[in-house]
């Protein structure tokens, strides 16, 4: 039997609610006010893709996420790796927060995220469209993991 993110996440919605996909559908979403240096220390003209590459403002932006979804940043001592070599560290609290809670503590903290869906299952089903959109590289590498055991 395998399980995804044995021993590192509570459920499959840890993974796909993470900062990084949940914050780039909000720019999306209301590019106003979720503009990027909303949720990291940078200037006006920084754009999507250059956010993307940068792994210093990725993880900005995953504290002050974290910041605002739990309500406090707890010690970063957990990681989410992502396909295309990034990494975000995320304190261990929120990997292990029940999946379903999680997303309803995400959804009703951004509101704007209900554009995707009536219920919770269909806005982590746009929120992992992220992961194709951008050529695979924000896909948590622990799905590709997991997938690679089953092939065994």
């Amino acid at each position: 039997m395998v399980v995804l993110g044995e021993g590192h996440c509570y459920a499959i919605e840890n993974l796909i609610f993470n900062p990084v996909c949940v914050l780039h559908r909000l720019h999306l979403l209301d590019g106003t006010k979720y503009a990027i240096k909303t949720f990291c220390n940078v200037g006006d003209g920084v754009g999507v893709e250059e956010w993307l590459a940068d792994g210093q403002l990725l993880q900005e932006s995953a504290d002050w996420f974290v910041r605002e979804v739990l309500g406090g940043e707890g010690a970063p001592d957990s990681w989410i790796d992502f396909v295309g070599g990034q990494r975000i560290t995320v304190p261990e609290g929120y990997l292990h927060y029940r999946g379903h809670d999680l997303a309803k503590l995400i959804i009703a903290r951004f509101e704007e995220l209900r554009q995707l869906g009536n219920n919770d299952s269909k806005v982590m089903v746009e929120l992992s469209r992220f992961m194709a959109v951008k050529g695979g590289k924000f896909i948590p590498s622990l799905f590709v993991d997991t997938f690679s055991k089953l092939r065994q």
